[in-house]
């Protein structure tokens, strides 16, 4: 299987070159869309190997990972794996990833970290079961984790969904959308890694943000039905 990797990155000057050179023993290119930082997050992840592409200010995640798909298309490949530039998550779990993908012709498989939760902010941890449940209710989709950003997806069902959104509802919003058009995503288990590096969600707010993008979605599909 030929993976991409694309990773996005806000001022992941620290981190982002180890990611690339990780991802690379898995991935025929490290796409990293530098989100408009601060520091040297491009010229490491370059001098790393990466393809660089860069916002002039910070979009968001979802616009981030928009950039780096809109870059995809036309090149050749099986499948993109999506990935932050914090270190959270680990290239090595890309086999991991593929392996459950192709033992189970699955469409989409999302990092579950939920199989060894400990090392993660309790906050973080209640928020993201929260979510869970929440989708797992909307979208009939049985799945732990639904917030990791950690996950495979193959050319194909990027070819047929059209990702809109610019911060991090974009992991809700690929679930929804995926499930609407019946691929099917499936779970598998990932590292919990939480260091020093800061995180760029902030649990209130953004829980706050879904909630209102969940009821645009569901605005929207009543519209659809009746006529508005």
């Amino acid at each position: 299987m030929e993976i991409i990797a694309l990773v996005s990155a806000f001022n992941e000057g620290k981190y982002i070159a180890g990611v690339t050179l990780k991802a690379k023993k898995y991935c025929k290119e490290v796409i990293v869309v530098d989100d408009g930082s601060g520091d040297n997050t491009a010229d490491e992840a370059k001098s790393s190997g990466a393809t660089v592409l860069k916002h002039s200010i910070n979009r968001g995640k979802g616009a981030a990972i928009v950039t780096g798909l809109g870059y995809l298309e036309g090149k050749d490949f099986d499948a993109v794996v999506l990935m932050d530039g914090d270190a959270q998550h680990d290239p090595d779990d890309i086999p991991v990833l593929a392996g459950c993908m192709e033992g189970n012709s699955a469409d989409i498989v999302i990092g579950s970290r939920m199989h060894d939760p400990e090392n993660m902010p309790r906050i973080r941890l209640i928020t993201n079961k929260f979510m869970s449940w929440l989708l797992r209710k909307y979208t009939g989709v049985s799945l732990s984790d639904t917030q990791c950003g950690f996950r495979l997806i193959r050319k194909h069902v990027l070819d047929n969904l059209n990702l809109n959104t610019d911060k991090f509802e974009i992991e809700s919003e690929l679930i929804i959308k995926a499930s609407a058009r019946k691929f099917k995503v499936l779970e598998a288990p990932v590292k919990t890694i939480y260091g020093s590096e800061k995180s760029k969600i902030r649990p209130f707010r953004d829980t706050l943000r879904f909630i209102k993008f969940m009821l645009s979605v569901k605005k929207g599909q009543n519209a659809e039905f009746t006529g508005e």
